[in-house]
């Protein structure tokens, strides 16, 4: 069994912002559900990883995956919905944290010091890597994390002070999101809602954004800078929250139209992509299927198949999804 877990370890990317050290340590990915979840496995050498990998793996056939996400630390993909056609994001590496509730729920400071949030998420571990994200944030303060939407709107469970973002998991919400909407509103009118997702890893993520009529920009950020977007519309009055989805729109369009953004996505891939190969690579990183980019370029749908065969070649890709994880990625 030990030498299974050595042949299948690997090192990851962009893993030490949330834990220093992890650039060097070894990870095990487990399939449960149908997905491969990453677990860290405290060391760089094979021999003591491996032994670690193992005791993950018996313990998730013999005690199930509920004592495998409470007991062990495992890498998790933040994604934050800021629209929805076309799709903005951004997203960041966490890991999620084990042991008894953290200081969720502490006085909120004074106005204007700093954002109250509220995080609506059911898995525990989850729910405390998101506070502790939060609450290492300049500019924000997590005053309430709950399991459930309900719980959130339970008088006894509200928060001691009134929240001025919710942030909520769309995958396990149990109220429809318009009647969240509708319900905080009512307790705490001008109250700011985002949507999130959590993803065994980035590349999980990608492949199920793909293919978005309008279009799609990710940006990664670093854990601390996820809620990057909503500095261009402090302060957070009530007037401003009106406001904030044109804001929104100004920090995305900003991004997009950026010479520097562009560079930043093309650093490793232009040396070896040809000028028409990269504008077809944009254009599938848009969300565009063959026919779609074959009428924004003006080339036939055949042209166009073949541009995307040699991205493949010499990306060394095989699908669409992995094409764009390797330029979303630089």
């Amino acid at each position: 069994m030990l030498d299974y877990w050595q042949g299948r370890m690997t090192c990851l990317s962009y893993t030490a912002p949330a834990r220093p050290g992890s650039e060097k340590e070894l990870f095990a990915g487990i399939k449960y559900d149908g997905r491969t979840v990453y677990f860290p496995l405290d060391s760089h050498r094979p021999e003591t990883a491996a032994v670690r990998a193992s005791e993950i793996y018996r313990t998730l056939t013999e005690e199930g995956w509920q004592a495998v996400r409470q007991r062990y630390v495992r890498q998790i993909t933040w994604v934050v919905y800021w629209f929805t056609e076309p799709l903005a994001c951004t997203y960041a590496t966490l890991f999620t944290v084990t042991g008894p509730p953290g200081g969720a729920g502490k006085p909120i400071p004074p106005a204007g010091s700093a954002l109250a949030v509220a995080v609506v998420e059911a898995d525990a571990e989850v729910r405390r890597a998101l506070e502790q994200a939060i609450q290492q944030m300049p500019g924000y303060t997590c005053v309430a994390t709950t399991a459930s939407a309900r719980a959130l709107l339970q008088p006894a469970g509200s928060p001691a002070g009134r929240p001025q973002l919710v942030l909520y998991n769309q995958r396990t919400l149990d109220l429809g999101v318009m009647t969240l909407r509708k319900q905080l509103e009512s307790r705490w009118p001008g109250i700011i809602m985002l949507a999130f997702d959590i993803f065994g890893h980035s590349d999980e993520a990608f492949m199920s954004l793909t293919g978005m009529e309008r279009g799609y920009f990710l940006r990664r950020r670093l854990p601390m800078r996820m809620l990057e977007p909503l500095e261009a519309c402090r302060p957070m009055e009530e007037a401003g929250r009106k406001q904030l989805r044109p804001k929104l729109a100004t920090y995305f369009q900003k991004l997009f139209s950026s010479p520097d953004h562009d560079r930043a996505g093309q650093t490793e891939t232009a040396g070896t992509l040809s000028e028409r190969e990269m504008e077809v690579l944009r254009c599938l990183c848009a969300g565009h299927t063959d026919k779609s980019l074959a009428a924004f370029l003006g080339i036939s749908v055949w042209t166009a198949h073949a541009h995307i065969k040699k991205i493949f070649t010499k990306l060394g890709v095989h699908t669409r999804a992995e094409a764009v994880t390797h330029y979303l990625q630089r």
